[in-house]
């Protein structure tokens, strides 16, 4: 409610006309919001208790907000590359077709139609918005993409050949990534395939643990409990807890050490991670290495022999 309710205010304190607000049933409509949203709120609440609170509106609201996540992403450019990637190829030709407007005199936003106008808005108040967020998400400024594409398609209401083919070869070039290029790439990321091979292991009472990235979606096809292993001076640092971001580590934790000494025991570890640790677990007499597609492989230290190799497709 909040982003369409402050691209109206700025719309209408633009107009001068903020009177308007009293003309839309604010109070009743708040009212009814309201009713149909908060018993969902007070179910989690009853559900959850504070653990409820203290996550979703402390730590996905007012911690997303003050202190970013992905400090590497929190640049003023941010948005622009989203918008420029995300709106493809529209974003290449906009710039130089409003620059053409401008040069024919024909660009003058004080004279376009209110809808025209409150879709700008509305634009331009979600990208400031989120810019003034901590946090930074390719995902966030999504919603200011279907004002873009109604304003976009009344820039080009006269569309030419051109257009058609640009729009064309975009479709195309779409489809194309999606059933070509995405696949192999969603794959190497995932811990799909990690999660079907163990699910196809008898794995008995051994240990399952990631080292680095935890893939939570091997957890999901695999129906097994996977810890994730540091070293045991940081479990305490890393477990959820007060106001962190370590809010979002529900999973299990298990020591390096504790993994070292475990006679029967998997890892699954990036191909290309360089860690000590790694080196000293796959080093033993017992520990062999088993091949998934994606970026990950699957390593069993055996002591006891009990643990059988997957046999699977």
């Amino acid at each position: 409610i909040l982003l369409p309710g402050l691209g109206c205010v700025l719309f209408l304190l633009y107009k001068k006309d903020i009177r308007e607000m009293l003309h839309v049933h604010l109070i009743s409509g708040l009212i009814l919001f309201a009713l149909i949203g908060a018993p969902w709120y007070g179910i989690m609440w009853h559900i959850h208790g504070n653990d409820f609170i203290l996550n979703f509106l402390g730590v996905h609201n007012f911690l997303r907000a003050t202190v970013s996540e992905h400090p590497s992403h929190n640049t003023w450019y941010f948005y622009i590359i989203v918008y420029l990637v995300g709106f493809l190829p529209w974003s290449i030709f906009i710039p130089y077709s409003l620059y053409k407007r401008w040069k024919e005199r024909k660009l003058d936003f004080r004279s376009a139609k209110d809808a025209t106008q409150l879709l700008a808005f509305y634009a331009l108040g979600v990208f400031v918005f989120f810019e003034l967020i901590a946090t930074k998400y390719t995902t966030y400024t999504f919603p200011a993409l279907f004002s873009m594409a109604i304003l976009t398609a009344i820039l080009y209401q006269n569309i030419s050949l051109r257009i058609e083919k640009a729009a064309l070869g975009t479709f195309v070039v779409l489809i194309a990534l999606t059933f070509l290029a995405a696949p192999s790439i969603m794959l190497k990321h995932s811990g799909k395939e990690v999660g079907l091979a163990l699910k196809h292991m008898n794995t008995g009472e051994a240990p399952i643990a990631f080292v680095g990235d935890y893939r939570t979606s091997s957890v999901f096809y695999s129906g097994k409990d996977i810890y994730r292993a540091v070293p045991r001076d940081e479990i305490d640092d890393l477990e959820p807890g007060g106001l962190s971001w370590h809010a979002k580590n529900v999973m299990p934790f298990m020591s390096y050490e504790t993994l070292l000494v475990s006679p029967d025991s998997v890892m699954i570890v990036q191909k290309k991670e360089d860690d000590p640790f790694v080196k000293e677990y796959t080093d033993r007499e017992n520990a062999y290495s088993i091949q998934v597609p994606g970026a990950y492989t699957i390593w069993v230290y055996d002591e006891h022999k009990t643990i059988q190799p997957v046999n699977y497709k």
